[in-house]
């Protein structure tokens, strides 16, 4: 009775799902017309093509500010409570605020990225509230002319008048997806980089002086990538268009960017993806705006021409440079901004140890503006900046190096033990002793390019030769007076014994202590300390 109630039960249920199934299936029965993925990305670049305003080509500025030209300088900083990163306007160690972004001709011409603000019209703004800089320029009218007082990275103060005006452009962001330093190369002065680049476009509205409409390329995604799939539920798709949708549709280029300094890149490495993406309020989900999302990924190896400074090899510290720069805008016409998430990426890469022989030490990542080949006098062109800063690992250099160089010369200094008159043995030792210094020259001369000047350890080889040198030169001259002036002969041997190779290590350390002091920023942690600061 038990099995056949339990039987009569599973039935009724079954029947009761199928059921809900089958009324729940008709009220959420797709709506007609729907498009296929790629009919409706098809049918997004026809409208864009054949759209009047040309807005839909990026043709407009984005953004429109009464303000004096630029941005102050800002950072995505990671929170040590709860790990977010928040945009900072950043001061330098001072207390004031640094010039970032400049979209004005005019005044790119008088300023540079990075110089200090001292003060606006004789009021400084040392540790003064964003809002208070902010609200001095609201109080400004439009064309009124303002005294700037800043500092350059040289430290030497000087004053411009920059003009309040309306000032206009369109933002690009700018993201650091993968960073790899694959081999740094001193001696042909060159690094190789793996890079994986997103430059993007974020169209919400036409400007913010109009924030209240949404961009014409919101509303020709309606109905072909933003569609409503069932009654009042809203879906979409996203698009990976080729060069040739890009060409036929005119969507603007996000990505018409060149690296500087470029020796070459590997054509058959280089990899591109292009990526739509579609906001939308109708979804329902919270905090998103109505926007279309225009990106085109690059991915590369470069190799770049890379300046060092070697003069404290091998206890240095190096920077790379790696530069991108517009190669189609102007500064007042789009801009690069950075995002969190290069930040992120950038801090995760710093915490790896990958580079062999090199530790990490900072990175520092901003943005320039130059006149390039090819613009008019006064035009200007922006770009993004990113040094990153490497320590030298000097262990291979002090124990495999340094350290038998110094025994070396211990060995050619315990020459002057040996009685005077058997100069056959002393100069025997002596001679080898030079001969093995020579062949560590070759080997430090594999290392580096041909330089102009000496580098610490060039400095140390050249005192090691001196100092290999002179107990020969003791040697003979011992051996001369020591059958005629047996006192004299006793006393130069007693200062060979006592002053020798002390005198050798003590200047070793003096050319160190002077090349800390002369290159403070391109000396190591070891030897970083000896610098005399203010």
């Amino acid at each position: 009775m038990k099995k056949k109630f339990t039987k009569i039960f599973i039935f009724c249920l079954l029947i009761f799902l199928l059921k809900i199934d089958f009324l729940y299936s008709q009220d959420k029965k797709p709506l007609p017309s729907r498009l296929t993925n790629k009919e409706a990305c098809q049918a997004f670049y026809s409208k864009v093509a054949e759209s009047k305003d040309p807005r839909s080509k990026g043709m407009y500025y984005h953004y429109a500010y009464i303000d004096l030209g630029f941005q102050l300088e800002e950072k995505w900083i990671k929170s040590e409570k709860n790990g977010k990163y928040s945009n900072t306007i950043i001061r330098d160690e001072d207390g004031y605020f640094i010039v970032g972004n400049i979209y004005n001709f005019d005044i790119a011409e008088k300023i540079n990225n990075g110089d200090k603000i001292i003060s606006l019209d004789g009021r400084e703004f040392k540790n003064a509230k964003y809002d208070e800089y902010i609200d001095f320029l609201l109080d400004k009218k439009k064309g009124e002319n303002i005294s700037v007082l800043l500092k350059d990275k040289g430290g030497k103060e000087y004053s411009v008048i920059l003009k309040r005006d309306l000032n206009t452009y369109t933002l690009a962001d700018y993201d650091i997806d993968y960073l790899r330093i694959n081999n740094i190369d001193i001696k042909n002065n060159s690094y190789s980089i793996s890079t994986i680049n997103e430059f993007s476009y974020l169209w919400r509205f036409h400007s913010n002086v109009k924030d209240d409409q949404d961009h014409i390329l919101y509303k020709l995604a309606l109905g072909t990538l933003i569609f409503e799939e069932f009654e009042n539920e809203y879906h979409y798709y996203m698009c990976n268009p080729d060069d040739d949708d890009f060409i036929f549709s005119q969507l603007l280029d996000p990505s018409t960017y060149v690296v500087k300094n470029l020796i070459k890149s590997d054509k058959s490495l280089e990899r591109i993806k292009n990526e739509i993406t579609p906001y939308s309020k109708l979804k329902g989900i919270e905090n998103i705006e109505n926007a279309i999302n225009v990106a085109r990924v690059k991915s590369n190896v470069f190799e770049i021409n890379n300046e060092f400074n070697l003069r404290s090899f091998p206890f240095d510290k190096q920077k790379l440079v790696f530069e991108v720069i517009d190669n189609e805008w102007n500064a007042d016409q789009r801009l690069l901004r950075i995002t969190s998430k290069t930040f992120k990426i950038l801090d995760s890469f710093m915490e790896k140890d990958d580079i062999p022989g090199w530790e990490k030490d900072n990175y520092e990542i901003s943005y320039i503006t130059e006149n390039q080949i090819g613009m008019m006098e006064g035009e200007f062109a922006q770009g993004i900046k990113l040094t990153l800063e490497l320590e030298r690992k000097f262990g291979y250099y002090i124990f495999k190096v340094i350290f038998p160089i110094v025994l070396i010369l211990l060995i050619c200094w315990s020459s002057v033990w040996i009685n005077p008159k058997e100069l056959e043995s002393r100069l025997t030792i002596t001679i080898v002793c030079l001969l093995s210094l020579i062949a560590y020259n070759f080997v430090i001369d594999s290392e580096l390019p041909k330089l102009e000047y000496l580098t610490v350890l060039d400095w140390i080889i050249l005192i090691s030769y001196i100092y290999a040198t002179l107990p020969n030169i003791l040697s003979v001259y011992s051996f001369r007076i020591s059958s005629t002036n047996q006192a004299l002969c006793q006393r130069v041997e007693s200062l060979a014994r006592e002053f020798g190779i002390v005198s050798y290590i003590g200047l070793v350390i003096l050319i160190i202590a002077l090349n800390a002091n002369l290159h403070p920023d391109n000396s190591g942690s070891l030897i970083s300390w000896m610098a005399v600061t203010d």
